[in-house]
């Protein structure tokens, strides 16, 4: 307990300091010091928090301390009531979170508390979230206050919960018109960017989209923390899997090893590689609640065609010549269907041969030299264009600190060379 009173009283001291100076980015950075104070904090250690900053003990618990914070600076206040938000969410008061949310937002807000505002709202999301609450209209409101004060934190923060909100109701439509005439601040922390990406991706991935799509996945994972988010990269990591898929391509098991939790995701993968259907099926019936947790069951269920796909591929390299009722039998296909998908299949250019309709037979074609056709070319300019983004991202994101005394002290020198020079004049 009192060591937790100790480093809440450091953390608001460098809060006030913050706050003084009017520093937005040392401000940001403070939201660091949260999850530390998250882990060590109670019930009761936060009550005594709040009796201590407001006097009166709070709805959710009673003090047992008499002990005062000689802080009163907006930017405090909020980052004390953050703290609230996340040991009551923590604790599953839910309903106490959202109201010190609501309170706090209400309240005049300086330009110096952006990010603590900014974290408040994503608290108050994520309570709605909690109750099943997706109504996105006061965020819409909210979003559009920000926009007026030109509030770059809060509108990261607020895009993406709307973003999520339309996602989380399925309507992909109206995610994919908000995002297109909405700018994410250039700006925004690279949290709130990794985020972003990752909507982006999933709608780009749900209307088709499976190319760009796969970039925003990229541009998220190279944007999330190193030694934090956990949950979020491996979200990450299983809608790139997914998207991978679709677009034909098989991931590296050196990925999937590395992360913990994708177990249903390699079964899946071992069953698209081998190209079986049934074995798919199974893997879909059995896995089916985890997809749907993971807002993915949709676009797993569009691998069917990747699957047949697969395994006509197997079919094409081992056999010259095979009857379409053993093609029918590999795969586990309607004998009626069996000769139209591998007419398709052969028009899309996933294998290379000819229909005998008379004898219902396919014949495969020779083989041509891979070098011989576009696919180099197509994945030297995939790699090309990863660099030139990387190193695009690289010039955005330097930053260098603003010298205000260099600068003052050359003003003032320059006006002593101009008082000596009116003097010799």
């Amino acid at each position: 307990m009192e060591e937790f009173w100790d480093n809440l009283v450091k953390a608001l001291g460098q809060v006030e300091k913050a706050s003084q100076t009017k520093d937005i980015k040392a401000c940001a950075l403070l939201l660091r010091l949260l999850p530390s104070l998250r882990r060590s904090a109670s019930i009761e250690s936060i009550a005594n928090a709040c009796k201590a900053f407001y006097g009166r003990d709070p709805a959710w618990g009673q003090s047992t301390s008499s002990s005062q914070l000689p802080f009163s600076s907006p930017e405090a206040e909020a980052f004390l009531n953050i703290l609230f938000c996340m040991v009551l969410v923590k604790q599953n008061l839910v309903n106490d979170s959202k109201q010190i949310a609501l309170e706090q937002i209400e309240k005049h807000q300086t330009h110096t508390a952006q990010p603590f505002v900014a974290k408040l709202f994503y608290y108050l999301a994520l309570s709605c979230e909690i109750k099943q609450d997706f109504d996105e209209k006061p965020f819409l409101d909210w979003y559009r206050q920000a926009c007026l004060r030109h509030d770059n934190f809060i509108q990261a923060t607020l895009i993406n919960v709307i973003l999520r909100f339309f996602l989380l109701k399925n309507k992909v439509q109206q995610a994919q018109d908000f995002a297109d005439r909405t700018g994410f601040p250039d700006n925004a922390p690279y949290a709130e960017i990794a985020r972003n990406q990752y909507y982006l991706g999933r709608i780009n991935a749900l209307r088709l989209n499976y190319a760009e799509a796969l970039n925003r996945i990229i541009q998220a994972q190279r944007k999330a923390p190193e030694n934090s988010g956990a949950g979020f990269k491996l979200a990450v990591e299983k809608l790139k899997v997914v998207v991978q898929l679709l677009m034909g391509e098989i991931p590296v098991r050196k990925t999937l090893v590395g992360y913990k939790g994708l177990g249903a995701y390699v079964d899946l993968v071992r069953a698209v590689r081998s190209g079986e259907l049934e074995r798919y099926n199974q893997v879909i019936t059995s896995y089916q609640n985890s997809f749907n947790e993971d807002m993915n069951l949709s676009l797993v269920a569009r691998l069917r065609h990747i699957v047949i796909k697969a395994g006509l591929k197997k079919i094409n390299i081992a056999y010259s010549v095979i009857s379409l009722k053993d093609i029918a039998h590999k795969l586990g296909l309607p004998l009626a269907d069996t000769e139209f998908i591998v007419a398709k299949a052969i028009r899309d250019g996933v294998i290379e041969a000819a229909v005998d309709h008379e004898h219902a037979v396919l014949k495969s074609k020779v083989l041509e030299d891979v070098y011989r056709t576009n696919e180099p070319q197509h994945a030297f300019q995939k790699r090309i264009s990863f660099c030139m983004d990387l190193r695009n991202d690289a010039v955005r994101a330097m930053q260098f600190p603003q010298e205000k005394k260099v600068s003052e002290e050359y003003n003032e020198e320059v006006e002593i060379e101009l008082i000596e020079e009116d003097e010799d004049f």
